[in-house]
């Protein structure tokens, strides 16, 4: 099947056009729901990364519940940070 079509091709992995599909029958509407963002077909969590506003080198990773998690990209992947506040 040709890359950015839809069809299941048995890998696991959403499709690029359904995932798109979903986001834009989403956004569409006013007052987009949180789970409609961060459902995964596959059971996986999903998140939603940003920049700090704080700290540029610092990533923000947000999930569906809106747990907040500050870390940093290394090799293509999220690595949390310690807090540098001490309770």
């Amino acid at each position: 099947m040709a890359r950015g079509t839809t069809g299941h091709r048995g890998n696991g992995k959403e499709d690029t056009t359904s995932i798109l599909a979903r986001l834009a029958k989403a956004i569409s509407k006013p007052g987009i729901d949180r789970a409609s963002i961060f459902r995964s077909e596959s059971g996986k969590p999903v998140y939603a990364y940003y920049m700090s506003s704080e700290d540029v080198s610092t990533i923000i990773r947000e999930d569906v519940s809106g747990n907040k998690t500050a870390g940093r990209m290394v090799a293509g992947k999220f690595r949390p940070v310690r807090s540098s506040k001490r309770h």
